[in-house]
This record gives structure tokens, sequence and C-alpha cells, in this order.
């Protein structure tokens, strides 16, 4: 699935912004991006590069100092947030992304690629907290889910200025 994602973007024509990194779906998406002819920009602190090689033909690889200055520049850098199941730094990206939304420091789309039910349980704690007064409704609707490639790569389309990043 995550395959198909990085296909669709070099398909379109759109570059693609992420942390770098070989391994994870996000790695499996920059590939296919890249086999397609895509530009790929992966930003990762020096300090990971000890820990997982950068993945390799990147079109440009930006190496930063810390983990604030990645996201500074994955933010700058980006039209749209994809989201693909990954774990706790996925998680802290999502939220990080989520909440500059609605404290409005941007107003950029984020597509979550559901894929296979991945977000069902962080998606109903959501809503629960949603439920409970601690999320405005409105903050939910910030967000796209997803649970098919096509439909990321649809709901990636419908994005004004659409080109993925993570």
């Amino acid at each position: 699935m995550a395959a198909r994602v990085g296909d669709a973007i070099a398909q379109r024509g759109w570059s693609m912004v992420f942390g770098a990194g070989q391994s994870g779906l996000m790695g499996v998406v920059a590939r296919a991006a890249l086999a397609g002819g895509a530009l790929v920009t992966g930003i990762i602190p020096r300090y990971l590069t000890a820990l997982e090689a950068p993945c390799e033909g990147l079109s440009e690889l930006l190496i930063v100092e810390t983990m604030v200055e990645r996201k500074l520049e994955m933010v700058a850098r980006s039209d749209v947030f994809l989201v693909m199941p990954g774990g706790i730094g996925t998680f802290e990206e999502l939220f990080e992304v989520w909440t500059a939304t609605q404290t409005n420091a941007h107003q950029k789309p984020i597509v979550i690629a559901n894929f296979e039910g991945y977000f069902n349980d962080l998606l109903a704690f959501v809503e629960s907290a949603q439920q409970k007064g601690f999320i405005y409704p409105g903050h939910l609707e910030r967000v796209v889910v997803a649970g098919e490639p096509d439909d990321v790569i649809k709901a990636l389309a419908a994005c004004e200025g659409a080109g993925p990043s993570s």
C-alpha cells in the first residue's frame, strides 16, 4: 500500500519531504516515489544518522542538528502532511502538526492513511476526548482519514497545492 502511494506521488509529479529514514512505511513511500522520478527531500538530525542511515538516492538530504530543526524544516517545506502507520514518532508528529492547525500556526491539510484500520483506536480516543469536551468538534474535521491507497491519493489531490510530505 505504501509503495502504491509513492508510485502515485511520482506519477502526479509531486515532490515529497520526509524524515529521511530508510525504514518504516515512509521509507517505502520515498523509495517508490524516487523510483518513479519524484523529487524527494529527506531531513534528519545528525545524531539519528548513527542509528539509521538515510534513504539512498534522495534528491536532497538535509542534515540538521536537532529534531526541532527537522520539524521546522519539514513544516516549512510542506504543503500537506501525509501520516502513514508508524510508531511513537509518527504519533508525536501527527499531534504536533494537528495542534499547529488548532493554534493557527498553519492551516496545512493532514491526511491520515488508515491502512487496515491502523489508526482506529487512536481516532476513537480522540473522538472520546471530543465527547468529553477536551477537543473542539472542528478540530476533528481538520484531518482527512483514508483507508485505501486510492483514497489517500484522492485526498492528497484534493488539497490545494497538493504534494505529500511527512
